[in-house]
């Protein structure tokens, strides 16, 4: 049942002391998902809200979240996470007041007298015990918003801070309710963007890597919905899945066991990251070691970043990165374009040549009247007039298998009503070639990067799916061990 108004929110004092017990038994969660890391406060906000404290001033309320997840209520902290862990920081002496209070003054009284006291200087240990009763008594109120959804408390934490309290990259992470644990397991928690990648401890703090994350996803899977922002985190929640974040994860696991952070390393800043990351998922399809990969980044660090390419400007990929706004989809595909050509030339990788139709179709000029088609008259045409209808039934039961073993789901757009026809085609085109085990792989991978078929005819599709199939087929051909 709905609760509406102040039936669905509860507002009670809590002292300082009680919610640091709280937090030490348990009783309140301030680590949920889409939450940010303590420590965003700068000096002179941690010791202004200090002494507030101890002037007994009025503090903006604390937020919290119920949430029933089974059996168990939890109680999520969702706004006012700076403000008590900079409490218990000073309680626990973790740090003085600095010297540049405003008003630096409180008093107190004792033995009947009004003292003044100097708070400069001063930390936990300095405090009169007055004054440290004074803390330990301070309340704030706190505000708690009962029987809340994933999507309620990402809401009344965006409502929370909508006056800039957090940065952008922050917030960004808001919009993501849906995927923001895969977002946050990879962001801080894998080892690469610490030990292998070049970002700056504030970079860490401020969201930065969950911005990179986000935009290596978009680059990799989203490519041609580019989108930038507050409007890139919405795209991503609603069209992002675990399994581009799962495959993310495992290429990283692969980066960090050779990517040396003083060296290559260096590449994989704030700024350009997404396009390294996406040039190695590129570069394993290529099916080669992985000390190939290390040593096109190690040749790009000593020559190939100068190399000038006619057709882009005479620039070289360092060039037009500082002369071009970098996470815009033109350039964005302009430097993709850039590395791959360069990648594949130090690899001495050709590009296979698409297929050809068969002769008496490929002069149609409206390829979209094969939309009509019956299946099995759509592979006679395309793949080969041997097939039969028990052949037909094969491809199904294949299809069904690659559902079953989860390689696609049953809603994915490439077997759905409109492509069931041309994904009947490229099965029946790779089952005839006896490439089981390698179809499989493949479809693995394409089923990832292709949550959504963009061709116009189911033609089209068939031929899109066959010259990618090929490329993985092919792509050792030409390579110079």
């Amino acid at each position: 049942m709905c609760m509406y108004g102040r039936d669905k929110t509860k507002k009670d004092p809590y002292m300082i002391r009680i919610l640091m017990k709280m937090f030490s038994r348990g009783e309140l969660h301030k680590d949920y998902i889409l939450q940010r890391q303590s420590g965003q406060f700068d000096t002179e906000t941690r010791d202004g809200l200090v002494a507030s404290v101890l002037r007994s001033e009025d503090i903006d309320p604390i937020k919290l979240c119920e949430q029933l997840i089974g059996e168990r209520i939890i109680i999520w902290l969702i706004d006012g996470l700076q403000r008590i862990t900079t409490c218990d920081d000073f309680r626990n002496g973790k740090f003085k007041m600095g010297k540049n209070l405003m008003m630096p003054y409180t008093y107190y009284q004792k033995d009947g007298q009004v003292v003044e006291f100097d708070m400069r200087g001063k930390g936990w240990s300095d405090l009169p015990e007055e004054l440290q009763d004074r803390f330990d008594d301070y309340s704030f109120d706190v505000v708690k918003h009962l029987d809340c959804t994933d999507e309620e408390i990402a809401y009344h934490m965006a409502r929370c801070n909508r006056c800039a309290k957090m940065n952008a990259n922050q917030k960004g992470i808001l919009y993501m309710y849906k995927i923001a644990g895969y977002v946050k397991k990879l962001s801080q928690n894998h080892r690469f963007f610490f030990d292998c990648g070049n970002y700056t401890s504030t970079e860490k703090k401020k969201g930065v890597i969950d911005r990179v994350v986000n935009e290596t996803i978009m680059l990799i899977y989203h490519l041609d919905d580019w989108k930038r922002g507050k409007a890139m985190n919405i795209y991503l929640n609603e069209n992002a899945n675990k399994e581009e974040f799962d495959e993310f994860e495992n290429e990283l696991d692969r980066l960090n066991n050779f990517i040396d952070q003083d060296t290559t390393g260096k590449l994989f800043n704030s700024k350009d990251s997404l396009l390294w990351f996406a040039a190695y998922h590129e570069f394993l399809t290529y099916n080669l070691d992985d000390e190939k990969f290390d040593g096109f980044l190690k040749e790009f660090i000593s020559t190939l970043k100068d190399k000038t390419f006619e057709e882009y400007e005479n620039m070289s990929f360092e060039e037009y990165g500082k002369q071009k706004s970098t996470k815009d989809r033109k350039v964005i595909i302009t430097k993709m374009d850039m590395l791959e050509k360069l990648m594949k030339e130090y690899l001495h990788i050709e590009d296979v040549n698409e297929i050809e139709l068969p002769k008496d179709v490929e002069s149609e000029e409206d390829p979209s009247v094969d939309d009509e088609l019956e299946p099995i008259v759509f592979l006679h045409k395309y793949v080969s007039s041997e097939i039969t209808e028990e052949d037909l039934d094969e491809y199904y039961d294949d299809i069904n298998y690659f559902t079953k073993k989860r390689l696609l789901s049953k809603d994915h757009n490439l077997i759905n009503e409109k492509n069931e026809v041309s994904f009947l085609a490229i099965v029946a085109y790779a089952m005839r070639k006896e490439k089981d085990n390698e179809f499989e792989m493949w479809l693995k991978r394409y089923a990832i990067t292709h949550r959504s078929v963009t061709a116009k005819t189911q033609r089209d599709n068939y031929i899109e799916m066959v010259n990618n199939f090929e490329r993985a087929l092919n792509m050792k051909r030409g390579v110079v061990a």
